[in-house]
């Protein structure tokens, strides 16, 4: 669930008096503090009701479209291109696929649910919340309908309703693991570390062996300074999921604040072996290099980080400081501006951390 356009100063009253919780330490953030840390997303797909299974080959929704045509009323297969859609990135043709399906199954509430998420991601968010609704009309026992159903609420201003909402999908019998992960993220990304340990703590006990919540339980006692219960839960998201990057990126930067440069740039390749896109891994190996003077490897680092995310600004400001200090003055404006064009507040070194 993309969470980015939550308002902090409204949702951090609005939780306090949801969750009664005492606390909630304040810990410091800058604009690519989350990305370092490795705070990741859940994966939505376990939150679904399953799709009926397909065997493909090659590009899974070319696929997927090509058999539609054969199937046309075939509500599952539509919904499955829709997801299909989601995961390439391309919400507006996601949407008009999962339109297709609930016209057939108008009833389906698992149609609902991955359309509102597709309504949302198009900035519908008025229609994508009554799209929730509707998942939850369909299936009143379903937390994840009336979690994503919350948050729209709460997007979309309606305080009091998002409470109630946040309120009955944490309180209903057999909430899962998901539901329980997905707000421990909402809460650590407004910086609620503290009251995120319990959410992720809850998402662990009911499935012990997930990857994802044990990381992000890790980042939250990094934040809170606790560093061995953050190394444990790094340790044991490595252990549950080998192919995860995320946890090994981020043991490499908590042994990179304890000073053991080794074991974190070995950390970093591990992140990067496992998967060779992971740009954040490549930018916190050339940072890590340029601290300790290897200038090359730190340029080649931080060039494939900015090919892999054009986007991140301090990959770019950091690979104009290798350049400078090798004497390459032109490369080095040029990756400056680039910088600060993303991310103005660079030029002021606001943005800069080691």
């Amino acid at each position: 669930m993309r969470l980015e356009w939550m308002r902090p100063v409204l949702f951090g009253g609005l939780l306090a008096a949801l969750l009664r919780l005492q606390g909630g330490a304040a810990w410091q953030s800058d604009t690519w503090g989350l990305v370092r840390a490795g705070v990741v997303p859940a994966d939505p797909r376990p939150l679904l009701p399953a799709v009926t299974p397909l065997a493909l080959d090659g590009d899974r929704a070319e696929a997927l479209a090509r058999t539609a045509l054969l199937a046309p009323d075939d509500a599952q297969l539509r919904l499955a291109l829709g997801q299909a859609l989601l995961d390439d990135h391309d919400p507006t043709a996601a949407a008009v696929q999962i339109r297709k399906a609930q016209r057939l199954a108008p009833d389906d509430a698992a149609v609902a649910y991955v359309l509102a998420e597709a309504e949302e991601q198009v900035m519908l968010s008025d229609l994508a919340q009554d799209t929730a609704r509707r998942a939850i009309a369909e299936c009143p026992g379903w937390p994840e309908a009336r979690f994503r159903y919350a948050v729209l609420l709460l997007q979309n201003g309606h305080d009091k309703e998002s409470q109630e909402a946040f309120v009955a999908a944490l309180s209903m019998p057999s909430v899962p693991a998901g539901v329980y992960y997905e707000f421990g993220n909402l809460l650590l990304e407004r910086g609620r570390a503290a009251e995120a340990v319990p959410y992720f703590q809850a998402a662990l006990r009911r499935k012990p062996d997930d990857s994802f919540a044990a990381n992000n339980l890790g980042n939250a006692y990094k934040r809170l300074h606790r560093l061995e219960d953050a190394r444990r839960c790094y340790e044991q998201a490595i252990a549950a999921d080998a192919h995860n990057p995320n946890p090994q990126n981020a043991l490499g930067v908590l042994l990179e604040d304890q000073k053991d440069w080794n074991g974190a740039l070995a950390a970093f390749r591990r992140a990067q072996a496992i998967d060779p896109h992971y740009a954040e891994a490549y930018y916190n190996a050339g940072s890590l290099l340029l601290t300790r003077g290897r200038l090359k490897e730190a340029v080649q680092q931080l060039e494939d980080a900015a090919v892999l995310d054009p986007g991140l600004a301090i990959a770019q400001l950091r690979l104009a400081q290798a350049y400078e200090r090798l004497g390459r003055h032109r490369e080095a404006a040029r990756a400056a501006a680039r910088a600060i064009a993303l991310d103005p507040t660079l030029g002021k070194g606001g943005a800069a951390h080691e």
